[in-house]
């Protein structure tokens, strides 16, 4: 292990068309990490399309295919294990701009409370060259909370987290949630400590909603309404808000929804919010 104190974990499983490029972002870093990547059964072991790496890079191949959650996991058991003090996400389809853990830690280093950092991000599309819109989320705490109501209101590879923070968790990835993990992870982090988003495009994201099935977008719907009713709270408006919206979103096609989330995103962006 190097003397860095970033870990940054990214799991792959069959992403030889891309982890290449996200890997080589995530090198281009301004400042010292190591990166693990947890290759989950992928058919290409990706030890065989990463050869030549630096010796900040660390490859752990999974057997079997599990989930994304149980990948996560077993990276953090490997990463927790170790004295790192900041653990970081990120995917292998992304692009991570080589300020963005730079900024993140020193957000981190100027506010104290918080223990986990996202950022804003451009949504990129199939051509992964010009983005079709940007996604921000809430800066501060407050606002997060309220938002986390409705839907995740953090870009799940632009995390950037405490790890002190994670060995205090009982858990991590809940593996009952194979889709909208990051969103039930999350859920319980805000409960925990203080979190924000870092109010600047440090990642280039792979949105790709166009390529979502209906079948796994009534899935992700479904995780969602499973971790609202987990952490529903009567007296609370935006608890009830949020349920419906979820449950409006059952209704109504997809590109329906695909097209006004891009208009939405669009508004906020011309608006500055």
């Amino acid at each position: 292990m190097s003397n860095a104190c970033i870990a940054v974990l990214m799991s792959a499983y069959n992403a030889q068309d891309t982890i290449k490029s996200a890997v080589d972002s995530v090198l281009a870093s301004e400042i010292p990490l190591d990166l693990y990547i947890i290759d989950d059964g992928s058919k290409i072991p990706v030890a065989d399309i990463l050869n030549d790496m630096p010796e900040n890079v660390f490859i752990h191949r999974l057997q079997k295919n599990g989930g994304l959650p149980g990948a996560l996991n077993a990276g953090l058991d490997i990463i927790l294990r170790k004295d790192y003090e900041f653990v970081a996400r990120f995917d292998a389809d992304d692009y991570c701009y080589p300020e963005r853990f730079r900024m993140q830690m020193e957000y981190m280093q100027s506010h104290p409370d918080v223990k986990a950092v996202g950022c804003w991000a451009n949504a990129m599309g199939d051509n992964r060259e010009t983005p079709m819109f940007i996604i921000s989320h809430p800066e501060h705490h407050h606002d997060i909370f309220k938002a986390m109501y409705y839907n995740a209101a953090f870009i799940h590879p632009s995390l950037f987290m405490s790890a002190d923070m994670l060995r205090e968790l009982d858990k991590h990835y809940d593996v009952n949630y194979r889709i909208a993990q990051d969103y039930e992870f999350m859920a319980r982090v805000i409960r925990i400590c203080q979190t924000a988003n870092v109010p600047q495009v440090l990642i280039n994201y792979s949105y790709l909603s166009e390529l979502s099935s209906k079948k796994k977008r009534r899935r992700q719907l479904w995780n969602r309404l499973r971790v609202q009713a987990t952490h529903f709270t009567p007296l609370k408006l935006h608890a009830w808000l949020g349920i419906l919206k979820t449950l409006i979103f059952f209704i109504t096609p997809m590109k329906v929804t695909t097209k006004l989330k891009k208009i939405l995103m669009k508004v906020d962006n011309k608006n500055g919010v």
